[in-house]
């Protein structure tokens, strides 16, 4: 949810952005998922999760931690600079940034995997998006203009990609649209990925080690 941003949305409040960074702060010391253990077989794909140590059918969806230009940020920096609630961060007082999943069809696979990215909107749209988004009764449909704030692996640059957010029904997240034809990934979006290629994608980002504050990324099913 959204709620802190009704007030950013209209002006920027100092007292508003220092208790999200209090909040924010305390999120991410107790943030100590273990990465997945993924296992791609000729039956299928399975994944022991890194939280509850559960094992699942499908590949875990990977969500950035946050806009590249933040998580390459230093803890103390980043402190400073960016204030995060929920599905939103705000950097230096007037940059916002929502999550939004961009989704890949996969072959052989009954849903798509989801990128977890962090789409920049600005001007009126924010407070336009915050009120619709906090609406529980939204109708989907509503669009909005952004840019991607992450690098997506295995493709030409996408961070400031432009994109189309697209609202659906609550609570699920808003989707993210490639608004450039050209783009590799606008391909990818309507035609699919085979699993080869997504393996490929991601077993190194897994791989990964979790940075000590401000996690880069997080693994949902």
């Amino acid at each position: 949810m959204f709620g802190f941003l009704h007030v950013i949305g209209v002006a920027a409040g100092a007292g508003a952005l220092l208790w999200l960074r209090a909040r924010a702060r305390r999120r991410a010391a107790r943030s100590d998922d273990r990465a997945p253990v993924i296992v791609w077989t000729d039956e299928g794909v399975r994944f022991k999760c890194g939280s509850c140590d559960a094992w699942h059918v499908g590949v875990p969806n990977w969500h950035f931690g946050g806009p590249d230009a933040v998580t390459a940020m230093a803890p103390a920096e980043r402190a400073q600079r960016a204030a995060r609630e929920g599905d939103a961060i705000v950097v230096d007082e007037k940059f916002c940034f929502v999550l939004a999943l961009l989704e890949l069809p996969v072959q052989g696979m009954p849903e798509p995997y989801a990128w977890g990215v962090w789409v920049n909107i600005r001007g009126r749209d924010v407070a336009s998006f915050v009120e619709l988004y906090n609406d529980e009764h939204r109708p989907a449909g509503a669009t909005f203009e952004g840019r991607l704030g992450n690098s997506i692996p295995g493709y030409p640059e996408t961070r400031n990609l432009p994109v189309r957010l697209v609202v659906r029904p609550f609570p699920t997240r808003p989707l993210a649209e490639v608004v450039d034809d050209t783009h590799p990934l606008a391909h990818d979006q309507r035609a699919g990925v085979s699993q080869e290629a997504l393996r490929r994608q991601i077993t190194p980002l897994f791989a990964r080690e979790r940075p000590d504050a401000g996690p880069a990324a997080e693994a949902t099913v």
